[in-house]
């Protein structure tokens, strides 16, 4: 929408700038609510709330490759746990299986934490425009939300054993 078609539904001056305070508040609950979602997810990951700097994304994106190394090594001693004792499970082996298994639920639930996240901020933010039925989000919601459900699929896939 343009300025002038904006400008001509309003009144007056004062419902203008009402509307505009309005709008600049949702965009201040939108960009609260990113960095939130940022903090719980590096939280989640290991990072603590005090540690987190400017670079909040960045730290979260470096633990989910730790977290990557982490269960490769887990998966990777499982194997040669397993291929070493073909007849009898050790309890190294034992604990190497238990270990991938919790990973893989771990990175399961932080797939539907990040999922429901995502589904909140559908209905809160998300609206279906009548004319052409697309979904719509204000502002970068969009690339927000499809960030968030990318995301999710990744760690699905991680945890399944798909690609890195």
């Amino acid at each position: 929408m343009s300025y002038e078609a904006w400008r001509i539904s309003f009144q007056d001056s004062e419902q203008a700038a009402k509307a505009a305070f309005a709008e600049a508040q949702r965009y201040k609950r939108m960009f609260n609510m990113s960095i939130d979602s940022i903090v719980e997810l590096t939280e989640a990951a290991g990072i603590r709330k005090e540690d987190q700097a400017m670079g909040g994304t960045v730290q979260a994106l470096v633990a989910i490759e730790k977290l990557k190394a982490r269960r490769d090594n887990w998966k990777a001693r499982a194997l040669e746990a397993e291929q070493g004792n073909r007849g009898e499970q050790s309890p190294s082996t034992t604990l190497a299986l238990r270990d991938v298994l919790q990973q893989s639920v771990g990175m399961e639930k932080a797939a539907l934490f990040i999922e429901q996240k995502a589904n909140s901020y559908n209905e809160e933010h998300g609206y279906t425009d009548p004319s052409t039925g697309h979904r719509e989000y204000p502002g970068d919601g969009e690339e927000y939300y499809n960030e968030l459900m990318e995301l999710a699929e990744e760690l699905r896939l991680q945890a399944n054993g798909g690609p890195q």
